[in-house]
């Protein structure tokens, strides 16, 4: 008999992170997809599963939110083969900031006894929320401008991994050498932060 376990919601800081917890398991599933929800809960088949780590799943969206393919970019054979079987039946809410493509971050922990993942999952990334500011440093006003021009991401835009990758690819054409990070400022607002290694 096959045994599928449900994902219950829960609040994150300012993202939604899911958990699925089994009463028999001693594996915790997290995940989390930013902003974006699902009309559904979705199941993970988790059965005899012993493997812990990270799957980076890349989903690919019809208009109506449902996953027309997906891809993984790193994980275990295992884990990724569990986070892809579940990500088939997903269907996203429709909303107007819906993107084609979003990534997806399913984590598998180990609980104790108590109940308690014995490791913490990573926090999620702020894919899907509203872009707070751009902060550009160590470079002169004259490159600042030609930055923000190139990234496309001004306060007020949405950030999905597919913007954030854009802005990186731009910043390196007008110089190698910059880092382009997110991070959360004081209001727990995405701060895209651009600066030189």
């Amino acid at each position: 008999m096959r045994r599928i376990i449900r994902v219950s919601l829960a609040l994150f800081g300012f993202c939604l992170l899911n958990i699925a917890l089994a009463a028999s398991e001693r594996i915790h599933v997290g995940w989390n997809a930013g902003a974006f929800r699902l009309a559904e809960e979705p199941l993970f088949e988790t059965k005899g599963l012993q493997k812990t780590g990270t799957v980076e799943l890349i989903l690919e969206l019809s208009p109506e939110g449902t996953v027309k393919q997906v891809k993984t970019s790193n994980g275990l054979p295992e884990l990724c083969s569990v986070a892809i079987e579940s990500a088939k039946n997903w269907r996203f809410v429709r909303a107007p900031n819906l993107p084609e493509t979003i990534r997806v971050y399913v984590y598998f922990t180990l609980r104790d006894g108590s109940g308690a993942p014995t490791i913490p999952a990573p926090p999620p990334p702020p894919f899907g929320q509203a872009l707070g500011s751009v902060e550009i440093e160590g470079v002169s006003s004259e490159v600042q401008q030609q930055l923000l021009k190139a990234v496309g991401l001004e306060a007020g835009s949405m950030v999905t991994s597919e913007s954030l990758r854009k802005a990186a690819i731009e910043a390196h054409k007008i110089d190698p050498h910059l880092v382009v990070k997110m991070t959360l400022d004081r209001d727990g607002r995405p701060k895209i932060v651009i600066f030189p290694r």
